[in-house]
């Protein structure tokens, strides 16, 4: 059994599997699933704390390289067990490594129309970052509020939050120079990732209509296919349709990046909780709209460097003199 993912509706499930011993593979990112013990969950992708971690290394690692180093950091997060994970997570991490949480704020999700007031209340803190963990379509709203104030921050990132969607490739330029995590991008990562590039070219040449593309981004293709690759080698090891074989022969798979629909890093293997502790996140930016990897390393493209601070919104007015816009793409938003 798998999961598109949403933790508002994978959360009820779990007793519910582990009642009936029914194995659940999910593309959640939710902490708090793990801690609820059950054996038959498996969570494959990079959880939140992972994403959020990673992000913050990456604008600390970025500031010092650039000599613009992040001091004072704003938090914006939904509500719920998602955001507030993901609140949590920033505001102890960013102060562990030196760097000041000047605001730390929980919405509620779906309930604000305009962020205006909430970045203006970070301009006035002197920000010099903000990072956020929201719905896609607040992502989207949340940047047309930092143009309408004129916030002008180091960087702007949003983690386990998807910026591939429809609603934010409508912002245009006005979205450009954010920062993203988990991302994916055939062009920004070629073949370094075994086998994800072939693959991908297969499902988009059976992809027949703008409709049916505009639901599949190569992140959303990558994570689906990592969850039915792992019910499908469960299955084959297991040589039987008893649940109970199949959660026993998933909680021993041993896979590596590359293997039959596994193309996504590190491979997969599972702790006792059934977190994939192989997962390995990826983080990009957009640059002249196009996405651009920042981390990990391995998957950066030489000669390839963050913008850093993003340009000014009174920079970015002088230059914009039209252009095309993100591939608008949608998928699941976190609720």
């Amino acid at each position: 059994f798998v999961t598109a993912g949403s933790s508002a509706l994978t959360k009820p499930a779990l007793p519910v599997i582990d009642r009936y011993k029914v194995p659940l593979v999910s593309r959640e990112y939710s902490d708090e699933l793990l801690t609820m013990k059950s054996r038959f969950f498996f969570m494959p992708m990079p959880k939140i704390t992972v994403n959020a971690r990673a992000m913050a290394d990456a604008f600390i690692r970025i500031g010092k390289e650039k000599n613009q180093p992040v001091n004072r950091v704003a938090v914006l997060c939904q509500d719920g067990s998602f955001g507030e994970m993901a609140s949590d997570t920033f505001g102890k991490y960013f102060p562990s490594k030196g760097v000041n949480v000047v605001a730390n704020q929980i919405y509620p999700t779906g309930k604000v129309a305009d962020f205006s007031d909430t970045i203006s209340k970070f301009k006035a803190l002197n920000a010099d970052a903000l990072v956020c963990s929201v719905t896609p379509y607040e992502a989207a709203l949340i940047m047309r509020a930092v143009k309408a104030v004129n916030f002008n921050p180091l960087g702007i990132a949003f983690s386990c939050t998807c910026i591939d969607t429809a609603d934010y490739a409508n912002l245009a330029k006005d979205g450009d120079f954010a920062f993203g995590v988990p991302v994916f991008s055939i062009e920004a990562i070629g073949d370094r990732i075994k086998g994800a590039v072939p693959f991908l070219k297969e499902f988009y040449s059976k992809v027949t209509s703008e409709a049916e593309r505009k639901l599949c981004t190569e992140k959303a293709v990558l994570e689906c296919v990592i969850i039915m690759g792992i019910a499908i080698h469960a299955l084959e090891r297991a040589k039987s349709y008893d649940p109970v074989a199949i959660r026993d022969a998933m909680a021993k798979l041993d896979l590596q990046t590359g293997d039959r629909y596994i193309y996504w890093p590190d491979g997969v293997k599972f702790d006792e909780t059934g977190y994939n502790i192989r997962a390995q996140t990826i983080g990009g930016q957009y640059q002249g709209l196009k996405l651009k990897i920042m981390f990990p390393e391995s998957l950066m493209t030489p000669g390839v460097h963050a913008v850093w601070p993003m340009p000014k919104w009174t920079e970015r007015a002088a230059s914009d003199g039209g252009g095309s816009r993100m591939a608008a793409c949608q998928c699941g938003a976190n609720i």
